[in-house]
């Protein structure tokens, strides 16, 4: 028999009055407003009681004993909670160097649960579970609208969830798919078992709110850090010659002679052609898009640090860059020896949130090289007349990108799978902005 849940509006004014959480107030004398810390993990100064709060309303919300060691899900899901309730955060403060923590307002109409009326039967009930729980009741299951997502959290670097069975991963569906590693090349790292790899640009449309919150957890890794594939697309003055998928998360180097590039093995390797193998008629072309590639030396590397792009010349060919093909500022960006970050995740996540409330243009998921020549070009000739440039398409952000083009995570939802509106990719990317 399945025991009720405790209301969270009653249990967090309960909390909050208790004043046995470092931090969690009231904010004004009506009791509508309270402050919770809000302090990122990676910190310095970080601590158990940081997080608190969401450890607690994690432990009274615990499915069958399930419970999920990952503060930063106990964060999610509370937040997830409040937003579902109707509260509204009106202080983002969560960057303060001396007090990160926010403000939210209790939704209209619940007042007088906010000025600390908690009847007696909330704490009984709270209490039976707590007594329930102890007990090793493993048929309590709750059925709201966080339950998928407690049950099913999406398989990524910082939550793999229950051991896999040898050779086994997991797909965006939650099926389980049969391990198939790729053979040895040069910057690959063989897949270990049971890890999550993202599917390829052009598989079947992923089901349920359940696939978005596995797209932005693979866009979106533990701690923030970028996780990517990246497609390579190259064109001789318009014309592409080649293709390839770089299915590492680290980066990849662009060359022209694989003799003169470095030794490490950590970047996937990307061989420009030669003009011999291409059909270029223009003579003039050929010659000039061969001495590029000639000093093209140890080449482009384009890698993920972080949260970020990065890109970094190795050799004596200049290389420009810019997030749009159809740049018109004429205004060269060089990429230096030294290296320069070419996007944030913070940047596409902020500027998908504004696409998706029709605020502004859709972010780039694309970086765009022109080896050789000044790009974006003063005297504004087109991308498409340059003698050599590269395309780098970020998957899992044009992934999230199609998913907001389409119409969000409604789009996606199926009967078997649906969840609440708060688990949307909104949302989703909205909680993820916490980690910046």
């Amino acid at each position: 028999m399945a025991t009720s849940r405790p209301l969270l509006i009653p249990w967090l004014v309960e909390q909050i009055d208790s004043g046995r959480y470092p931090g969690l107030r009231w904010v004004n004398h009506e009791k509508t407003e309270f402050s919770v810390p809000w302090k990122h993990a990676l910190r310095q100064d970080s601590s158990g009681d940081d997080v608190m709060i969401f450890k607690a309303w994690a432990e009274i919300t615990d499915v069958e004993g399930q419970r999920l060691h990952d503060p930063s899900v106990w964060k999610r899901n509370f937040r997830s909670a409040l937003r579902a309730k109707g509260f509204q955060m009106i202080m983002d403060n969560k960057n303060d160097e001396v007090n990160p923590h926010k403000v939210f307002r209790f939704p209209e109409g619940q007042r007088e649960a906010s000025a600390g009326r908690v009847g007696k039967r909330v704490r009984r009930e709270t209490k039976r579970d707590a007594e329930s729980r102890a007990a090793g009741n493993a048929g309590t299951v709750y059925s709201g609208p966080f339950h998928s997502a407690v049950l099913f959290p999406c398989p990524d670097a910082g939550h793999r969830g229950p051991p896999l069975e040898p050779g086994l991963g997991v797909g965006l569906d939650g099926e389980r798919l049969v391990a198939r590693p790729k053979p040895m090349g040069p910057g690959r790292a063989q897949p270990e078992q049971g890890t999550w790899v993202p599917p390829p640009m052009g598989s079947p449309p992923i089901g349920g709110a359940i696939g978005v919150r596995c797209v932005v957890n693979w866009a979106v890794a533990k701690g923030g850090d970028l996780g990517t594939y990246f497609n390579v697309f190259v064109y001789y003055r318009g014309v592409k010659v080649l293709e390839k998928l770089v299915e590492n998360n680290a980066g990849f180097r662009v060359v022209f002679s694989p003799e003169q590039m470095h030794c490490d093995q950590q970047l996937e390797t990307v061989i420009l052609p030669s003009p011999d193998q291409i059909p270029i008629r223009d003579q003039m072309q050929a010659q000039l898009t061969r001495r590029i590639l000639e000093k093209l030396g140890a080449g482009l590397e384009v890698i993920t640090q972080g949260a970020a792009v990065y890109a970094l010349r190795r050799g004596d060919s200049h290389v420009y860059w810019s997030l749009c093909k159809h740049d018109r500022s004429g205004v060269p960006q060089e990429v230096s020896k030294q290296g320069n970050q070419l996007h944030t995740l913070k940047e596409f996540i902020t500027g998908l949130l504004e696409f998706m409330k029709s605020k502004g243009p859709s972010p780039s998921c694309s970086l765009f090289f022109c080896l050789g020549e000044k790009w974006p070009d003063p005297s504004q000739r087109p991308w498409e007349k340059k003698l050599i440039t590269v395309e780098v398409s970020l998957t899992s952000l044009e992934l999230l990108k199609t998913i907001a083009v389409d119409g969000g995570a409604s789009s996606l939802q199926s009967a078997d799978l649906q969840l609440s509106g708060s688990l949307n990719l909104m949302s989703s990317l909205e909680e993820m902005m916490d980690l910046f």
